[in-house]
C-alpha cells in the first residue's frame, strides 16, 4: 500500500494507522513525505523529518527525497 508524499507532520501517525487498519497490515510504503511546503529547495531536509516520523510509527518502507546541488553534474 502506497501512502501520501505531502502530509502535515501532525497526522503521520493517524494515517499510518488508519492504512494499516484498513489494509490488514499489508506493508506501508511511504513517499517522503514531504511535511511542510514553507522549505523551498529543502524538500530533502524536510522529507527526512518526515521520514523519520513515518519509521517511528510502524512505516514499512520508506522512499525519500534527494537534492541535487545545482551546476554540479
Amino acid at each position: 500500500m502506497e501512502g501520501p508524499g505531502h502530509i502535515p507532520i501532525n497526522e503521520i501517525e493517524t494515517n499510518i494507522n488508519i492504512q494499516k487498519k484498513m489494509c490488514k497490515n499489508a506493508p506501508f510504503y511511504m513517499l517522503g513525505p514531504i511535511v511542510t511546503d514553507i522549505a523551498p529547495a529543502y524538500d530533502h531536509i524536510v522529507s527526512a523529518i518526515g521520514a523519520a516520523q513515518c519509521a517511528r510509527y510502524g512505516a514499512d518502507f520508506i522512499c525519500y527525497v534527494t537534492c541535487r546541488t545545482p551546476g554540479i553534474t
